[in-house]
This record gives C-alpha cells, sequence and structure tokens, in this order.
C-alpha cells in the first residue's frame, strides 16, 4: 500500500489511450461543412416560419372572436336579459363545492363581538 506509482508509466499509458479514441472517432469535418452550408438556406426559411406563425395568430384571434356569443352583453358587469325571477334563480343557485369557499369560522362570525381596532392619530407640533 505504500509503494509508490511510477507517474510517467500512468501518462504514457493515459497518451495511448488518448490515440487509441483519437482514432476510433469519427471525423466531424464533413458535417461540419454541411452544417455551414444548410445554415445559409434555413436563413432564408426564418421569414416563411414567421409569416406563418403570424397567419395562425391570426387565425386564431379569428376564430375566437367569431365564436363569441352574439347574444352576450357586449359590456363587462351588465345584466342580460333575464325576466326577474329567472334572475333571483340564477343567484340563489349555489354550486356543490360552494361550503368550500367559507371558511371553517364562518358561522361564528355573527356571534363574536366587532372590535374597533383602528390605529390611533396623533397631531404633532411642529416647531
Amino acid at each position: 500500500m505504500t509503494k509508490r506509482y511510477d507517474e510517467s508509466k500512468w501518462s504514457a499509458d493515459f497518451r495511448h489511450l488518448r490515440k487509441q479514441d483519437e482514432q476510433s472517432a469519427p471525423d466531424f469535418h464533413h458535417l461540419i461543412e454541411a452544417a455551414s452550408k444548410t445554415r445559409a438556406s434555413m436563413l432564408l426559411d426564418r421569414p416563411v416560419v414567421y409569416a406563418l406563425g403570424g397567419a395562425a395568430m391570426l387565425a386564431l384571434i379569428i376564430l375566437v372572436i367569431s365564436s363569441q356569443d352574439p347574444m352576450a352583453p357586449s359590456i363587462p358587469g351588465a345584466v342580460s336579459s333575464l325576466n326577474e325571477t329567472e334572475f333571483k334563480l340564477n343567484l340563489a343557485y349555489e354550486m356543490p363545492t360552494d361550503f368550500l369557499l367559507e371558511p371553517l369560522w364562518f358561522p361564528l362570525e355573527s356571534t363574536t363581538p366587532h372590535f374597533d381596532l383602528s390605529i390611533p392619530t396623533y397631531e404633532y407640533r411642529e416647531e
């Protein structure tokens, strides 16, 4: 365990392994040349891609605008043309999960006293 290692032998072995790896690795020069040739043609395709993307977005916007209900009120928050009974029924309708929106202390809120916790204001004289 205390035997010293010969560092020059290790470096020679690693140098030999590195040479073997370099010889067995494929040559990528032809791939790099082909990529540089196709890069020029890709620059011409970029405006076409942008034009197609813009056309797709425009088609999507037109589809969303045209799919809106024509009877829906155009002003947000405007009341639709329901009669009074239908309007009250819609207000009274409760979803099955509405109870999840109420906090646990909600029934106790009416029985707890209200404390005025406003912060007092003081006037300071400027001298």
